[in-house]
């Protein structure tokens, strides 16, 4: 889908350089902001480990920390997946080379189980199937869980939420600073030009979603959209599974029941982030124009 608004009065044509310029330049700073993060929490164990002389890492928590610093609002990466996923994945690592020792069955078996005990504890965790290999390769004694899994990945856990609650709540600020200074002369700063009203009900409420799709997290205020159901739908487009972090998103429809009405949070954003917006939502969905319990009127997504 594609915005329905004209380009602001005297805006010039783009260069094919300077357009790519404007569609990358929003994921600059999450992805610096990301990046920054990884190497702290990396940095910080690898200091400590070496200091008190612990193996505090292994290669898997590499990809852990992708999880946590770049995609944060995803269930894979929670605490109870992270510390949770790494623990059972590593235990049953353990147990098959104790019973079997290191050949190609005992690396098998190990991901395979780890995966299957993952997903029945709900503590799914991708990095985490390659612990049975590291275990196995490694010939690991059972000490391995507390050093460096326990240890490790509730390190990292908390360097991520403390990363979060300090520079990432920053962040928005210094996004809107930054857009406002250095916005091309074929953008100009939010305020000049007038603002839209977009309800969301479902993942575009998510930080991820809000720094992949338009370079800043959004301020919202609750609001109520009467007159309409909810519903799950499956989603197929890996970009978008990718960014929310979910297979499943949530899709309204009207409803037959003038009680119903489905909650969410109603952002004011510039023409560009709505363009953004559609960009971001799938076939499924289409953009119409509502009036929400307040009395505002607002764009959302609604089943198509």
């Amino acid at each position: 889908m594609s915005g329905e608004l004209s380009d602001p009065p005297g805006a010039l044509a783009e260069s094919p350089w300077r357009a790519a310029w404007s569609s990358a330049r929003p994921q600059l700073f999450p992805a610096l902001l990301a990046g920054l993060g990884g190497f702290v929490a990396i940095f910080l164990l690898a200091l400590v480990g070496a200091s008190l002389q612990l193996a505090l890492i292994i290669a898997p928590f590499g990809a852990t920390a992708v999880l946590l610093f770049a995609l944060p609002d995803s269930p894979l990466a929670q605490p109870r997946n992270v510390i949770g996923g790494h623990l059972i994945s590593a235990t049953i690592g353990l147990g098959c080379f104790s019973l079997l020792g290191h050949q190609p069955l005992s690396l098998a078996l190990g991901v395979g189980l780890a995966i299957a005990a993952m997903r029945l504890t709900r503590t799914l965790h991708p990095p985490a199937g390659a612990d049975p290999l590291v275990a196995i390769t490694i010939g690991a004694s059972w000490s391995f869980l507390l050093l460096p899994v326990l240890a490790g990945t509730v390190a990292l856990v908390a360097i991520s939420t403390a990363f979060r609650r300090t520079i990432g709540s920053a962040s928005t600020a210094i996004v809107g600073a930054a857009i406002r200074r250095y916005a091309s002369p074929t953008e100009a700063p939010m305020t000049t030009f007038r603002t839209i009203n977009l309800f969301s009900y479902g993942t575009l409420q998510l930080e991820s979603v809000q720094l992949s799709s338009f370079g800043r997290l959004l301020e919202g205020q609750g609001d109520a959209m009467p007159g309409f159901r909810q519903e799950m739908l499956e989603i197929t487009d890996p970009e978008v599974i990718r960014t929310s972090g979910e297979r499943f998103h949530p899709v309204v429809m009207p409803s037959d029941n003038p009680s119903d009405a489905v909650e969410g949070q109603v952002f004011r954003i510039t023409p560009q982030e709505l363009d953004a917006a559609d960009r971001y939502e799938v076939s499924d969905y289409k953009r119409i124009e509502v009036t929400l319990r307040s009395g505002l009127k607002a764009f959302v997504y609604v089943k198509a």
